[in-house]
């Protein structure tokens, strides 16, 4: 029964720090009930502290900013273009996370997506309009995480003591039954601390690599067909029609021993009619 005690407690204890970000929560198991609501009295206490204390992280911390930008606009030559945004990706120790170029009608065209350190984001894109003939539009978004990044280490860290502490609870089970039991508890604090964990790393990430979305292009200047005079058409015309009129003769000397049969038909018939 006492360990059953523990194990409830112990996932009381969860369920309290993950939902008030508790980095710091220590109760006393006992056997006694007015114990037990003594405990909870002091972990309202407690939460209330570390609230305040959470805010103060959140208004003491570096500020956790998130950039992202979309640039569209149009270039002399696509190739030159295209070798210097390459140049400028290099030299502000940027990277191509992906990019792909065809044509549209009368426009060739190439997309990037970069991803550069924030603090070359905004040299970069003025070097990267630098190559612009006519600007589509230059479009920038400034995301503030900071708060989510607070909470989201305050969560980690939480779980992490949640996990110990099934740790410890594992080393002192006796039965299969309650070996399962915090095994169990033990899986699931594991999956939500990895998720979380994933959840600051794509932060971090996002934070330290801004996201540039680049399309440029190149307008084909397509030559137009000439349109035809009057004596433009009447020439041609005419050599059509002589072309025909050869075409046709080729097909008569084509068709010779048919219109021989045809001639002598004709001739026996005219003389039959005679007679």
């Amino acid at each position: 029964m006492k360990f059953i005690r523990i194990i409830f407690v112990s996932i009381t204890l969860l369920a309290c720090s993950d939902n008030k970000y508790s980095s710091n929560t220590t109760e006393s198991v006992s056997s006694s009930e007015a114990s037990s609501s003594s405990s909870d009295e002091m972990a309202s206490v407690k939460f209330v502290a570390t609230a305040n204390n959470t805010e103060l992280k959140v208004a003491a911390q570096e500020k956790k900013i998130i950039k992202n930008a979309s640039v569209k606009f149009q270039v002399q030559s696509l190739k030159k273009s295209n070798t210097a945004i390459l140049d400028n990706i290099k030299k502000y120790n940027a990277y191509l996370s992906s990019s792909n170029e065809g044509t549209n009608n009368d426009v060739l065209y190439t997309n990037y997506q970069i991803r550069v350190p924030a603090e070359n984001f905004d040299v970069l894109i003025d070097e990267l309009v630098k190559q612009s003939i006519y600007l589509d539009y230059k479009n920038i978004s400034v995301e503030d995480v900071t708060e989510r990044y607070v909470d989201t280490e305050a969560r980690i860290r939480t779980k992490k003591e949640v996990e110990q502490r099934y740790r410890d609870i594992l080393k002192q089970a006796r039965t299969i039954e309650e070996i399962l039991s915090v095994e169990a508890k033990l899986g699931e604090v594991r999956e939500e601390l990895e998720a979380k964990q994933a959840l600051l790393n794509l932060m971090n990430h996002q934070i330290r690599y801004s996201t540039i979305q680049l399309e440029i292009y190149e307008t084909i200047n397509t030559p137009k067909k000439p349109e035809y005079r009057f004596w433009s058409k009447l020439w041609n015309a005419v050599t059509d029609g002589w072309s025909i009129a050869l075409d046709f003769l080729i097909l008569l000397f084509r068709l010779w021993p048919f219109l021989l049969l045809l001639a002598v038909a004709i001739i026996l018939y005219r003389r039959k009619r005679k007679n």
